[in-house]
């Protein structure tokens, strides 16, 4: 079983402030078992992260085939 982190989630992963700011929110809260659900941008602040990343489209799919309920 994994020891706790922290669940991050932002939608939209772009160059504006509010990824920005969470950025530095993960880079002094996460630990290694952090994750951080998030749009697919190759070029927002939160791809400079070195923590998991899960797509938030690929989870949506997912749940509505069933294999999430939220």
């Amino acid at each position: 079983m994994r020891d706790k982190g922290i669940l991050f989630a932002h939608l939209l992963n772009d160059r504006s402030g509010s990824p920005r700011v969470l950025c530095s929110v993960i880079k002094a809260l996460a630990n290694e078992n952090s994750i951080l659900i998030t749009s697919k941008s190759t070029d927002g602040f939160l791809n400079e992260l070195s923590i998991e990343k899960k797509n938030i489209m690929s989870l949506m799919k997912m749940a509505n085939k069933k294999y999430l309920k939220f």
